[in-house]
């Protein structure tokens, strides 16, 4: 085997490495954008069911 094809061929499979890795860093990055972006609309749907409860228990004590 040639050293140089081999090297040529760890050289772009590492370079299909680090492409892969790079997409999922980006995927995880947009998800996490995502999530931020709609957890205070979450927060507050929690918040105001957590009220309406409260609000309840106290009309009927």
């Amino acid at each position: 085997m040639n050293t140089t094809f081999y090297f040529e061929t760890m050289a772009r499979q590492q370079e299909r490495e680090v492409a892969a890795m790079a997409e999922l860093r980006r995927r995880s990055d947009e998800r996490a954008a995502a999530d931020r972006s709609t957890a205070p609309a979450t927060a507050r749907l929690f918040v105001r069911g957590a009220l309406r409860r409260l609000r309840t228990r106290l009309q009927t004590a």
